[in-house]
Formats: structure tokens, sequence, C-alpha cells
């Protein structure tokens, strides 16, 4: 059965009929015979995943956008089951996970389908589409979702989190904000923190693509972990998605110093007990800072080769010294020793 998004109000045989304004979802005929009550909690049901979908999108566009990214990234990778499960409903990866990798890749932009909308009324998108949206940024968002830092107040954040501020620019900072269903893991966390608030410190971890979902939702982190100090470093480490994924991310880690240690050139921060830490922000570099990160190791490389210089010059010019001195002393009768 195919469905679609229409605007209520069409009037067309066989389909359902409203007011004038509003949302819905368009079903084909089914020719089997339904009792009339199913139908009407059918549509009921569908009108409102697709009203709390919007309201979701309208409160957050960016927001949401980061989090599909993320979402998409995981889903689309080889290992998905590891990546998704088991925070994510199971019922998307079986029995055919092809289905989820095509409705993954049929989600339109959500700026052009909020905007289609808003606009018109309307949005041609497949029921599967819809549902993927709704789990992912509703049913999922109420564990974790993210929440878009204005720009002029990510400097803000840094003095707030008490981190260095990244020589590199982010294109995007977002926090990863808790919903009304608490994880067991967060619980935890929680608990931790209330009883060792002096101990509590930030760092940064370098992300791969596929990986950050699951570090959000996920009841049980991998260890050990190893956090830096410095944000250019973790994104110096970070990759893109093999997928194509216009992002590197790197995380804003919260932790406790129980159970962890820090490395004896005090640049990084080993967590051998993943309770004792929290993914508290994301911070998404585009395609740009390749080039300021470039900038910046040529940068380097070019005071490393002056100093390579300046030292071949000290050696050669000692030498030269030292000839002069010795042949002058001999002339003079005295001995150099």
């Amino acid at each position: 059965m195919s469905h679609k998004i229409f605007e209520m109000g069409r009037k067309a045989r066989g389909h359902y009929q409203g007011g004038s304004g509003f949302l819905g979802l368009l079903f084909e005929p089914d020719p089997r015979p339904r009792p009339t009550s199913c139908q009407r909690m059918e549509w009921e049901y569908n009108m409102c995943t697709w009203a709390m979908l919007q309201l979701r999108l309208k409160a957050d566009l960016q927001g949401c956008a980061a989090l599909w990214d993320i979402f998409a990234a995981a889903a689309l990778n080889y290992r998905r089951d590891s990546r998704l499960l088991p925070s994510f409903p199971k019922r998307f990866l079986e029995p055919n996970v092809d289905l989820l990798c095509h409705t993954v890749s049929d989600v339109p932009p959500l700026e052009g389908l909020l905007q289609e909308v808003n606009e018109s009324g309307c949005y041609q998108v497949s029921y599967h589409v819809v549902q993927l949206l709704y789990t992912v940024l509703v049913e999922q968002g109420d564990i974790a979702t993210m929440r878009t830092i204005d720009k002029e107040k990510i400097e803000l954040l840094y003095d707030h989190l008490a981190v260095p501020t990244p020589k590199t620019s982010p294109t995007y900072v977002f926090e990863v904000a808790r919903g009304r269903k608490m994880s067991r893991r967060r619980q935890v966390y929680e608990a931790l923190k209330a009883n060792h608030r002096g101990a509590v410190c930030c760092g940064f971890l370098a992300c791969k693509p596929e990986m950050v979902y699951a570090l959000i939702h996920r009841e049980a982190l991998p260890s050990p972990m190893v956090l830096a100090i410095d944000a250019d470093e973790s994104l110096a480490q970070s990759e893109y998605c093999s997928g194509g994924s216009s992002f590197r991310y790197v995380a804003i880690v919260e932790f406790l110093l129980l159970d962890n240690e820090m490395t004896h050139d005090m640049r990084h921060v080993i967590i051998s007990n993943p309770k004792t830490m929290e993914i508290g922000y994301l911070i998404f570099y585009d395609r740009s800072s390749d080039g300021k990160l470039q900038e910046e190791a040529t940068e380097i490389s070019r005071f490393q080769r002056f100093g390579l210089e300046a030292a071949s010059s000290t050696i050669y010019y000692g030498r030269k010294m030292y000839t002069f001195l010795r042949a002058g002393l001999e002339a003079m009768g005295l001995r150099f020793s």
C-alpha cells in the first residue's frame, strides 16, 4: 500500500476529506474491507505522527538535521547492527535491512521538506520515510536530541566548560540534550556527578561518524577511551564518513576523575570506567576546516624547517670558528687541546 502527504480538504473518491489548512497522510484505497473504526484510528495515528514530526522540525531544524546526519552515517555503515542496536527499534532492521538503506536514501533535505510544507501545505514522501523520521527525531529524540548553540554563544560555552578555545573555528556546535526519557546510563552518571561535584572535567574525543549515534544512545560504551585536552588534536584524528558526509565530529566529553588518569605529558585522559563520562556537546567541522588545518601544519613545518636550518648554520659556523682558533693558537706556539 503506497502513501503520500496531501493537503486535507482535497476532494477525491475514496479519500479522507477534512478541513482545509491541515496536513494529513493520504492512503490509496485498500481493496480489503476494513472496519470504519480501524480506518479512523489509523488516520488519527498518522495525522498525529506527522504533526509531532512537523513540530520537532520547526522547533530546531538545524538540530534535527544534525541528528539525522549522524543516524544516517550509522544506518548506512556495514556494521549498522552494532551501531544502532539495541537502542534503535529492531523492526527497522528485520527482516529486510535493504528497506532501511533505501528509506534513508529517500529522505529529502529536511530544510526543503519543511519549507515546501510551509509554502504549499503538502509534500510527497513515502510512508516509510515519515515513520523513520518520526522514530529518529521524535521517539529517539525523547532520549537524546541535538540542540543548536548560537554562534555568538560558542565562545561563552568554552569559558563555561573551562576548555581551551580551538584554533580551528567550528561550523556548528550542538548540545546533546537529554529528553524526558532519561537512559539508565545517564541516571548512573548523574548520581555519580552529584556525589563528586569537585571532580568534573571536560575533554575532547575524536569521533568516527558511524559511531557518534551509538555514543549518544547506547547504554554501554566501549573502554578504555582516550580524550585529548586540545580540540585541534582531536580534529586532526577525526575522519569523514565513507558514505560521503560533509562533516567531521569532535565530542566535548564531561567526565569525572574517578578511576580515570592523566597521561604523563598531561595532554590526554584515559577513561577506564565509561560510567564516569557523558557526551555533552558535539562540534561539527565541514570541509573548509581542512584548509585551516593544512595552513597550521604548513606553519609548523616552516618553523621546524627554520629551526633545522638555524641549527645547521650554527654547527657550520661553529666548526669554522673552531678551525680558526686552533690555527691561531698553533701559530703562537701554544698547544690546542
